[in-house]
């Protein structure tokens, strides 16, 4: 197996983000924990604070 190393670019990361956002929306309101109206916002703001510069500096690592 041969394993290839870069970093993610702005827009693959762009695409990731919006996908996880909207996966951590549903499953907040699937568990009752937010109303279905405020839940994308509220992702949002979670995955803020987690990457608050928006983005990954940092190489991750992914089957192909």
């Amino acid at each position: 197996m041969e394993l290839h190393v870069r970093s993610i670019r702005e827009a693959e990361f762009d695409v990731y983000r919006r996908h996880r956002v909207g996966e951590s929306a549903a499953a907040q309101v699937e568990a009752g924990n937010w109303q279905p109206e405020k839940a994308q916002d509220l992702a949002a703001q979670a995955s803020g604070r987690l990457l608050p510069d928006g983005s990954v500096r940092s190489s991750w690592l992914a089957p192909r």
